[in-house]
């Protein structure tokens, strides 16, 4: 889940974009849409699939409706009930959103979305230590799944903890890459962040390309080629 950048005057007196914990529903990333386990009741699929659909909108109501019918027709309905969880995260309701999340796990506990989306709530919330533990799960479940890597490296970025998140970013950009995943520029410009607060701007740099390769039009990755660029000495 891409978070909303913000600017912010550190050490080195260079503005860098760092993080907020607020959340831009516009901007959720794939994984909140990814369907695991298809029920085999037809009309579940069918709530299912038009609650997803208001949940895309944002119409977060009516997407409510149908996917708790989703559950109601299947109790064992897994996706139904994470996207039930990502209804109650964006509305403000960690509580019933963590509910939610718990009882997907308890339903099928080798599904590795679950503890992405908890590790996402617990980094919302600033429980750095639960939101880590949460994704390292998620990792243990399924190595090659790149959100996992993905998200711990966010935590540490939001520990200003810039050299740690970046293992986890390169390990996500790899598993990005191998499933040819546009979502890998959000990881480049994570990663980009992190070198620029190590004072590192040329290889920022060099990785700001990489990201604007995958999305050219990506406007937190030309922003932060801008800030590298000036900060650059003068030859």
């Amino acid at each position: 889940m891409k978070k909303i950048p913000c600017f912010a005057l550190i050490a080195t007196s260079l503005f860098l974009p760092l993080w907020t914990n607020a959340e831009d529903p516009a901007k959720a990333r794939l994984i909140d849409y990814q369907l695991i386990a298809p029920s085999k009741n037809k009309k579940a699929m069918e709530a299912y699939q038009t609650g997803t659909g208001w949940l895309h909108k944002g119409q977060y109501a009516e997407a409510e409706k149908y996917l708790l019918e989703a559950v109601q027709e299947d109790p064992a309905f897994v996706d139904a009930m994470d996207h039930l969880g990502i209804i109650y995260r964006r509305t403000g309701k960690p509580v019933k959103a963590e509910e939610w999340y718990r009882k997907s796990i308890a339903t099928l506990p080798t599904n590795p979305v679950p503890y992405q989306n908890l590790g996402l709530l617990y980094s919302l919330q600033k429980k750095w230590k639960d939101s880590v533990v949460m994704y390292q799960k998620s990792i243990d479940l399924n190595p090659q799944d790149p959100e996992g890597y993905y998200g711990i490296g966010s935590v540490y970025v939001d520990q200003n903890q810039f050299a740690e998140a970046e293992k986890y970013l390169n390990s996500a950009i790899e598993k990005y890459l191998l499933l040819n995943s546009p979502i890998v520029a959000d990881a480049y410009y994570l990663k980009a962040l992190c070198q620029c607060h190590q004072s590192q701007f040329q290889e920022a740099l060099q990785t700001i390309e990489l990201g604007l390769k995958i999305q050219p039009d990506d406007p937190n990755l030309t922003n932060l080629k801008k800030i590298c660029k000036s900060q650059q000495p003068r030859k």
